[in-house]
C-alpha cells in the first residue's frame, strides 16, 4: 500500500506490516491506511483472518506521531482522534473475521489501542506495553473505556496513572494478552492460529464475531466519542502542550511553568466590577502591602498575568483590570484614547482606597500607563513599559513604516463584519507573527482569548483601542512638553521584538530609564519566557522597596 504499510494476502490470510521508521509512530496518513487495509481485508471474501504486525524489529507501535497533537486547534485534534478512536475501531469492529496482534517489540498508547482491538494478542517473550500519556500531560480516553472491562478498575487504574511500563508476562496474568511465546515465533504463532481460525465457517464467524462484540463490546463503542471529547479537552491544555515540547525537546516537563499559561488566577485573589470614570471595569485584586497595578494589551487581557500576578501578591497588593472594552470590562462605544483610559486607571484605585501604586504594563497597557503617569506623577512609584511604542514619542514615525504593524490603521464597520465569526483567524495571526516562538502561545490560551475577544462588541473596541492612536500621539506629545516623568522607569523589550528600542523610546519620555530585554522571547512575554519576565520585574520593583 506504501512504505509505512504492507498489506499481502496469502493462504486465506491478510497481512498487515506496520513499517513507518523508526517506531510506526500513527501519523493522520498511517492511521487512513490502516483503515483502508482493514477495510480491504473486509470486503476480500477469499480473505478469512487478519495478522496485525510490525515490520521493524522490537517495535510494535509508539502510538501516536506527537508532533502531531503540538500546538493543535481542538478542531485538528477532532479530526486526528476521529480516525484513530472511531474510524480505525470502526474498521476493526465491522471486520467480520477474526484478527490477531502479533507484538514482538514494545507497544505504547495508541500502539496499544491498535493491539488491543484485535481478537486475539499474541506477544514475544520481551515485548513491552504501556500507556505513557500520563506523563506527557495528557489522559489515555480510549484505554479508560476498554482497559477497566479486561483487568479490571483498581488494576487499570495503577496502569493508566503511573504511566509505567510492564511485560508480556504481566500483561498475559492481567488478560491483555492471549499468549507469550520466544520473540521469533511470535509472527508464526500468529499466523498459524490464523489458519485455524481460517477453516472455520466463513459465515458462522462472521455472525459468531458480530454476537461476541456485541455482548462484550458494546459499552466501548458507546464511550468512544466521550473518549475524543475528553482526549481534545487535555490535549489542548497548558499542562499536555508543555508535556509534548518536552517530550520533542528531550528534557523533563515543567508543569509549573505550564501552569503560568492556565490563565486562572489563586483562589486568594478577588474579581470585582468597579465603576470608574463612566465605564465598568472587571479588576482582581490579591495579596497585601505597596500597591502595584498590572495593565495587559491587545490580543490578551488581564488573565496574561497571572504568574506574575501571583509572584508579586506575596509581599504587595496587585491589582489587574481588564482595560476598557477588553476582557470583561463593559465596552462602551468611545473613550479608547489613552489619556481617557489613563483616568479609568485613576478611578479604578480611587474606589480601591489606592493613593499611589507602580504600574507594570505591556502592549496597549504601556500607553495607558504612561498616560496615567503623566496625568497623575505623583501617584506612580515605579514603571515598568514592556515591548511597545509610544505613539507620537521618539521613533513612533519609523515604527509606524514596519509592515508588521499594518493593523494599526486596521478597522470600521467593515472590518468588524470581516472578522466576525474569524475572531481566531485574526488573533493567531499577532500571536504567530509576533512570537519568537508561536508553540509558547499555548492552544489553551488561544482558545480562552479568542472567545473573550468574539463577546459582542470585544473586536469594536479592540479596533478602537487602535483608531485612538492619532489622538493619543496629540497627547503624549503634549505629556512629554510638559516634562519628562522623573519617576524610576524599566524598558523592557522582547529579545525577538522590540529588545533595546524600548528604552531609546522611553528615554524621549522620562529622565531616569533601565533597560532590559526579556530572552528567547518574542511580543508574548509571558508566554514565551514567564520565568525571565518576573525575574526582571520582581528586581525592579524591589529597588524601590
Amino acid at each position: 500500500m506504501s512504505e509505512d504499510l504492507l498489506y499481502e494476502v496469502s493462504d486465506r490470510i491478510a497481512e498487515i506490516s506496520l513499517a513507518r521508521l523508526p517506531v510506526n509512530a500513527l501519523s493522520l496518513s498511517l492511521l487512513e491506511q490502516l483503515i483502508a487495509a482493514f477495510e480491504r481485508a473486509a470486503a476480500d471474501e477469499k480473505v478469512r483472518a487478519v495478522v496485525l504486525r510490525s515490520a521493524i524489529p522490537r517495535r510494535f507501535s509508539a502510538g501516536l506521531d506527537l508532533g502531531m497533537l503540538f500546538g493543535k486547534s481542538e478542531t485538528e485534534l477532532r479530526r486526528l482522534l476521529d480516525k484513530l478512536y472511531v474510524g480505525l475501531a470502526d474498521a476493526q469492529y465491522n471486520l467480520g473475521k477474526p484478527s490477531i496482534a502479533a507484538v514482538g517489540g514494545s507497544a505504547r498508547g495508541g500502539g496499544m489501542t491498535l493491539a488491543v482491538s484485535c481478537d486475539v494478542l499474541i506477544a514475544g517473550r520481551s515485548a513491552t506495553f504501556g500507556y505513557p500519556e500520563i506523563d506527557l500531560g495528557l489522559v489515555p480516553a480510549i484505554h479508560i473505556v476498554h482497559l477497566p472491562r479486561i483487568v479490571g478498575r483498581h488494576r487499570a487504574f495503577e496502569l493508566l496513572f503511573s504511566g509505567r511500563s510492564f511485560g508480556a508476562d504481566e500483561a498475559a496474568s492481567l488478560g491483555l494478552v492471549s499468549r507469550v511465546v520466544p520473540d521469533d515465533k511470535v509472527r508464526d504463532e500468529a499466523l498459524a492460529m490464523a489458519r485455524v481460525f481460517a477453516t472455520k465457517s466463513p459465515t458462522t464467524v462472521r455472525l459468531g464475531r458480530a454476537a461476541f462484540a456485541r455482548a462484550n463490546d458494546l459499552d466501548d463503542r458507546g464511550g468512544l466519542g466521550d473518549a475524543v471529547e475528553n482526549f481534545c479537552n487535555v490535549a489542548a491544555t497548558a499542562d499536555a502542550q508543555e508535556g509534548l515540547r518536552a517530550f520533542i525537546e528531550k528534557r523533563p516537563p515543567n508543569w509549573q511553568a505550564a501552569r503560568a499559561q492556565d490563565l486562572t488566577y489563586p483562589e486568594t485573589f478577588r474579581t470585582q466590577e468597579i465603576a470608574a470614570n463612566g465605564t465598568k471595569l472587571h479588576v482582581r485584586v490579591g495579596g497585601s502591602g505597596p500597591a502595584v497595578v498590572l495593565l495587559h494589551g491587545y490580543g490578551e487581557t488581564g488573565d496574561m498575568w497571572v504568574p506574575l500576578a501571583e509572584d508579586l501578591a506575596r509581599d504587595r497588593t496587585v491589582v489587574v483590570p481588564d482595560l476598557r472594552g477588553m476582557g470583561l470590562s463593559a465596552k462602551p462605544a468611545g473613550g479608547y484614547d489613552k489619556k481617557t483610559q489613563g483616568d479609568d486607571v485613576a478611578g479604578m484605585l480611587d474606589a480601591l482606597k489606592i493613593e499611589r501604586a507602580a504600574l507594570v504594563t505591556h502592549d496597549i497597557g504601556n500607553m495607558v500607563g504612561y498616560a496615567f503617569a503623566a496625568l497623575y506623577r505623583n501617584r506612580v512609584t515605579r514603571l515598568v513599559l514592556i515591548d511597545a511604542p509610544l505613539p507620537g514619542v521618539g521613533p513612533w514615525e519609523d515604527i509606524l513604516k514596519n509592515p508588521l504593524l499594518w493593523h494599526f490603521r486596521f478597522g470600521g464597520p467593515d472590518m468588524e463584519r470581516l472578522v466576525a465569526g474569524r475572531e481566531r483567524i485574526y488573533l493567531d495571526r499577532f500571536w504567530n507573527e509576533f512570537s519568537a516562538t508561536p508553540s509558547r502561545f499555548s492552544e489553551a490560551a488561544r482558545q480562552h482569548y479568542a472567545k473573550l475577544y468574539a463577546r459582542p462588541g470585544a473586536m469594536h473596541a479592540g479596533f478602537a483601542q487602535f483608531a485612538a492612536f492619532d489622538q493619543d500621539a496629540t497627547d503624549n506629545k503634549a505629556f512629554v512638553a510638559a516634562g519628562k516623568l522623573d519617576v524610576p522607569v524599566l524598558a523592557l523589550g522582547g529579545e525577538k521584538s522590540f529588545g533595546l528600542t524600548m528604552a531609546v523610546v522611553m528615554r524621549f519620555a522620562a529622565s531616569n530609564v533601565e533597560e532590559g530585554v526579556v530572552p528567547d522571547s518574542g511580543h508574548w512575554i509571558m508566554e514565551e519566557n514567564p520565568k525571565a519576565t518576573v525575574a526582571l520585574v520582581r528586581a525592579f520593583l524591589d529597588k524601590g522597596r
